[in-house]
């Protein structure tokens, strides 16, 4: 993996993590000086995240990350919840025994997150990040994973006590049989109405 690719990961996390709040100025110097590496590989890395609307990189002031926008994260999402019909569909047909075996060591792991009430070890994405990775098509992986992104710090920001709770937890294993059987409709399904779940949380939302 590129020095780049490492750095915007761990830099990714953090945002949608909340590790950053939205409007936090970041230094170069001091990011260069934690990740050990120059200006170039952080360079390319703020570059993806500013492609993925996360941060903003303002000419002779520095980088901030971007504040909320909650209209732009509800049209994105309403682009996601059909897409991960689709990554839903196709990762069933596609799916690896190995890929297989990850979601059931992250599924395994989120349940014990969950029930410690810890809903920023980032497994929920790591889940379905394997599934998009199962996918094999690059363009839809790319895709929602940037939606991912810019939607995950508005649930985490406005809806937390809903993260991590039924029908969260209940609908990722049925997920999971479902991509083990290789019922492409079932999964397409399920991947949707997980997605739309929080879509509505969001219409919902007093912001």
């Amino acid at each position: 993996m590129k020095l780049s690719d490492k750095v915007f990961q761990t830099l990714r996390d953090r945002i949608i993590k909340l590790e950053y709040p939205p409007e936090t100025r970041l230094s170069e110097e001091a990011l260069c000086h934690e990740f050990n590496v120059s200006r170039t590989p952080l360079r390319e890395a703020l570059q993806q995240l500013a492609a993925m609307n996360l941060i903003q990189i303002i000419p002779r002031y520095g980088t901030i990350i971007k504040p909320i926008n909650i209209n732009e994260v509800r049209n994105a999402y309403e682009v996601k919840v059909h897409l991960e019909s689709l990554a839903g569909s196709l990762a069933a047909q596609r799916i690896t025994p190995d890929q297989l075996e990850k979601l059931k060591t992250i599924l395994d792991d989120y349940y014990l997150a969950a029930k410690q009430g810890d809903i920023t070890t980032g497994k929920d994405i790591q889940f379905h990040e394997t599934i998009y990775e199962a996918t094999q098509n690059e363009v839809l992986e790319s895709s929602l994973k940037n939606l991912t992104s810019r939607c995950i710090r508005v649930c985490r920001l406005l809806i937390p006590q809903h993260l991590g709770k039924e029908p969260d937890v209940a609908t990722l294993p049925e997920i999971y049989e479902a991509l083990a059987a290789g019922d492409s409709e079932l999964s397409g399904k399920l991947c949707q109405q997980h997605s739309q779940h929080y879509l509505d949380l969001l219409r919902a939302s007093a912001i």
